[in-house]
C-alpha cells in the first residue's frame, strides 16, 4: 500500500487518549502508539490524534495497548485507490475493469481464509480417512456444497477451482495412508461422484 504524505504540522490537533480495556494499575508505561487522521467539520480542517499508551505486563509477559476505533478506509474507483484491496468476511474486495472497461468491485476468497480452509480440510481428511468411502463421499460433498454456497460468487471461480484441486490432493493423500497399499490413484479418485466447483 502506498505511504501517505505527512499531515501538515500547522493544522490544529485534537488528541484522544485510548487506554487499554485491561486494568493496568501499577504497570509500567513504555510508550504509546500514535495515529493521526484528517477531520473536516464544516468550515475547518483539523487533525484527530489518537494516543494509545503502551504498558508492559508484569514479569515481562507481553505488552498491552488500547484498540483503535473503527475508521473508514480509502477505497474508491479513482486512480489513488488502484491496487488497493481489503479483506472482509473471508473475501478480498478489489477494483478491476469489467468487460466494457468500467471499474467494478470484484470479490475473491482472501488468502488468509483460503489457507485456513485448507488447514481445516486437512484436519478433516486426517480424522475421516478410515470412514467407509460411501459415507465419506456424502460428508465430503456436503462440505464442498457449503463452501461453494458461501464463496461461489462471480469473479471467484479461479479460487474455487484452486481450493477444489488442492483439497482433492489432500484427501487422496490421507486415503492412501489407510494402509500400506495405495488404494487410490488419480483415475480412480476422479471417477468418484464428487461435487465440482460452481458459483451463483
Amino acid at each position: 500500500m502506498p505511504s501517505r504524505n505527512p499531515i501538515p504540522a500547522h493544522l490544529r490537533r485534537e488528541e484522544v487518549t485510548i487506554e487499554p480495556t485491561e486494568d493496568v494499575t501499577g504497570w509500567k508505561k513504555i510508550g504509546a502508539d500514535i495515529t493521526e487522521e484528517l477531520e473536516y467539520p464544516p468550515g475547518e480542517l483539523y487533525v484527530k490524534r489518537y494516543v494509545r499508551p503502551k504498558y508492559a505486563r508484569p514479569e515481562g509477559d507481553g505488552v498491552v495497548v488500547g484498540t483503535l476505533p473503527t475508521r473508514p478506509i480509502a477505497f474508491s474507483r479513482f486512480p489513488e485507490s488502484q491496487g488497493m484491496s481489503f479483506d472482509f468476511l473471508g473475501f478480498e474486495f478489489r477494483w478491476e475493469d469489467s468487460r466494457n472497461g468500467k471499474k467494478i468491485v470484484k470479490l475473491r476468497t482472501s488468502r488468509k481464509k483460503f489457507r485456513r480452509s485448507l488447514q481445516t480440510f486437512t484436519e478433516w481428511s486426517r480424522e475421516n480417512r478410515s470412514t467407509p468411502i460411501r459415507k465419506l463421499l456424502v460428508n465430503l460433498n456436503r462440505k464442498l456444497r457449503g463452501y461453494y454456497n458461501y464463496f461461489g460468487v462471480i469473479g471467484n471461480y479461479e479460487r474455487l477451482q484452486k481450493f477444489f484441486r488442492q483439497a482433492m490432493r489432500i484427501l487422496k493423500k490421507w486415503l492412501n495412508r489407510r494402509s500400506q497399499r495405495r488404494s487410490f490413484d488419480w483415475k480412480t479418485f476422479r471417477a468418484q461422484p464428487i461435487v465440482a466447483p460452481k458459483y451463483i
